[in-house]
């Protein structure tokens, strides 16, 4: 089964403000509600597009791995972010990818 989650998130600054924010991966932790658990597991140093992130959180109790590309990233511009998702399983291999996730910055 298949799901797409759709987001829209206004920030009042400036767009390269907003990037620069968001292209650490550590303020997603900041943002992310502690109930959550939100933990990334690996990420790079600066997101961009092609830019993978894996991450861990708890929903509800129950454990989820997490995969997300960035597969768009226009610093300066309208944000059109559409991000491939998937959830890990605890072992084995990558669940089948989820419905792009599309959103606003």
């Amino acid at each position: 089964m298949e799901y797409a989650l759709v987001r829209t998130q206004v920030v009042p600054v400036p767009p390269e403000e907003a990037f620069a924010f968001f292209a650490d991966p550590g303020n997603l932790e900041a943002i992310t509600p502690p109930w959550l658990r939100f933990r990334i597991v690996e990420a790079p140093t600066r997101l961009e597009g092609g830019s993978h992130l894996r991450y861990r959180l708890r929903l509800v109790g129950v454990p989820i791995r997490w995969h997300t590309e960035i597969v768009a990233w226009h610093p300066a511009a309208l944000v059109h972010r559409p991000a491939a998702v998937r959830p890990l399983p605890a072992v084995g291999a990558h669940a089948p990818a989820h419905e792009a996730a599309r959103g606003l910055m």
